[in-house]
């Protein structure tokens, strides 16, 4: 092989090598992008999972205390005149507290009872649904024997 061809193939190599890593690249950052986009799309599922109202999931990705206090106060306003029912309020207040609590914010007296009423509430809900589950597992079990 004579040094012309030598280089002229070496020249090749080295342009079809970097054409590769090109190649590499490019689907190393299709890569990382999806799995970024799966992670916001996982952070925003979380978010939306522990948040119903809109107005409360943008005030808490926006980190905004100020904006759920306000909130707040204009449910309870509701809630006293009678423009919004019990299980609303109820909820959205939850929903509010739990934020709050979320963004490290200061919570009063009545505030933390009314969560913690409300975690008890729903353990025991859970409990009862999972006892429920396992009733009719037993029983499904028992009326297969019986057959």
């Amino acid at each position: 092989m004579e040094a012309d061809e030598y280089e002229e193939m070496r020249y090749e190599t080295v342009k079809q090598l970097e054409e590769f890593q090109s190649s590499l690249d490019n689907i190393s950052n299709v890569t990382l992008k999806s799995d970024l986009e799966r992670f916001k799309q996982a952070v925003t599922a979380a978010i939306a999972e522990a948040f119903r109202t809109p107005e409360v999931i943008r005030f808490f990705t926006r980190k905004e205390p100020g904006q759920l206090r306000l909130k707040l106060e204009q449910i309870e306003r509701e809630h006293t005149f009678r423009q919004i029912d019990d299980a609303f309020y109820s909820s959205t207040r939850l929903e509010i507290l739990l934020a709050l609590k979320k963004l490290g914010e200061k919570l009063d007296t009545t505030e933390e009872v009314f969560l913690r009423r409300a975690t008890a509430a729903s353990e025991i809900l859970q409990k009862i649904v999972q006892d429920d589950s396992e009733e009719d597992k037993i029983a499904s079990s028992v009326s297969g024997l019986k057959k």
